[in-house]
């Protein structure tokens, strides 16, 4: 399969202005036009994979007790063990790390939709909207999701679905002068395939990255757009809460 495209910023201005983050129907219609303005989990996915980098499968596994909001540095863990119903696995062993939290996700309302997961739901995943595949395919929910959001919104390429997301924010970071082991760092790879081949690179991964180091490596991401404008600005508990 062709690897995905990164977005170019246009498509991203485009993809922010659909009503899934300009205002939808109802939470099983995000593709009309409405007037609901909740963040949901469809909303919050997108956010977070174009702040994170994250698999879907990753992603889709989330549980309340992988994000940690206090210290200087906030972060969420991709992590094999589950405080739930124990159904998380990771891709490989590069893949196990902990994630910074880009401030745009603080700002957006991150913690209050993680806060309010948590106290309705404390032992299933944030991500529930996402069904889990069978054979191991923890992606399957929300790249489903994706592959048809895209489509309907005329944003659909060859290869594209939710793993486009972690190419646009490689390019995004590499663009922007991070080192390529800083990078893999952030994204969990190693090796010479994958995501960061698409930059021609060896990458060099080993030892430990601070937090400190990743979220400074993070802070560089830059997609040329007023991102919290376009999601619609700082975290309102009476419009984008539920």
């Amino acid at each position: 399969m062709k690897s995905p495209e990164p977005f170019t910023t246009a498509e991203l201005e485009k993809l922010l202005s659909t009503p899934l983050y300009s205002g939808y129907l109802s939470p099983k219609r995000v593709n009309k036009p409405g007037s609901c303005l909740v963040r949901s989990g469809h909303w919050w996915s997108g956010v977070l994979f174009m702040h994170t980098g994250l698999r879907a499968g990753e992603l889709s596994q989330l549980e309340p007790s992988d994000f940690v909001f206090d210290g200087p540095v906030p972060y969420l863990r991709v992590r094999e063990e589950s405080e739930g119903a124990g159904i998380k696995s990771v891709k490989n062993q590069a893949s196990i790390r902990d994630v910074p939290l880009h401030p745009n996700l603080l700002t957006l309302g991150l913690e209050a939709f993680v806060d309010a997961r948590r106290k309705k739901r404390p032992a299933e995943r944030i991500f529930h909207e996402f069904r889990l595949g069978t054979n191991g395919r923890k992606s399957e929910g929300a790249t489903k999701f994706w592959g048809v959001f895209l489509r309907v919104n005329g944003l659909w390429r060859e290869g594209r679905a939710t793993h486009v997301w972690r190419h646009t924010v490689v390019a995004g970071l590499r663009g922007n002068g991070v080192a390529v082991e800083d990078v893999a760092a952030l994204v969990g790879h190693t090796g010479s395939v994958g995501d960061l081949a698409l930059f021609g690179q060896t990458i060099k991964y080993g030892g430990a990255y601070s937090l400190e180091r990743k979220r400074d490596a993070l802070l560089k991401l830059d997609y040329s757009l007023p991102l919290v404008q376009l999601l619609g600005g700082a975290y309102d508990a009476k419009l984008h809460g539920k």
